[in-house]
């Protein structure tokens, strides 16, 4: 019994090693690219393309009021309202996308649209806040807006 428990004890003596680990050398620094030309989601575009706000209403319980304006973007961050240069921002958030159109005829407007209104071409009735600096930021509005 003896002999057993000694040859255990030098099998398992004998047969445990050390284990070495080798370090890896650190990685060459690369250099941070800066571009001012990002684009979240290139598959998704305003651009080139001529919306109508058709109608809007102030908050939940008024009656909605018809409009002839019109928005024209030119590029990925310029559009016109009423032929007035303005600036706007189309970004993806979620499942959807947030729109926000500055220099409206009522002040800076946010929204969340989906990708279903860019392919109809209809955001029937979606609300949109108030970003105006200084305005009422608890206003919101409805808007109905169609491609042309």
């Amino acid at each position: 019994m003896k002999t057993i428990i000694n040859l255990i004890f030098i099998f398992i003596f004998f047969s445990c090693r050390k284990q070495e680990f080798k370090t890896n050398p650190p990685l060459s620094p690369v250099p941070i690219k800066q571009d001012s030309t990002i684009v979240l989601d290139n598959s998704v575009s305003l651009t080139g393309q001529t919306w109508i706000i058709t109608t809007y209403k102030i908050g939940d319980f008024s009656t909605p009021i018809s409009r002839n304006d019109t928005l024209k973007f030119l590029n990925n961050k310029i559009y016109t309202f009423n032929n007035e240069t303005s600036t706007y921002n189309l970004y993806p958030s979620l499942s959807s996308y947030t729109l926000t159109l500055n220099g409206t005829f009522i002040g800076n407007l946010t929204g969340t649209i989906y990708e279903n209104n860019l392919k109809t071409g209809f955001i029937e009735g979606i609300k949109f806040k108030d970003l105006t600096p200084g305005g009422n930021i608890s206003n919101y509005y409805f808007l109905w807006i169609k491609r042309f």
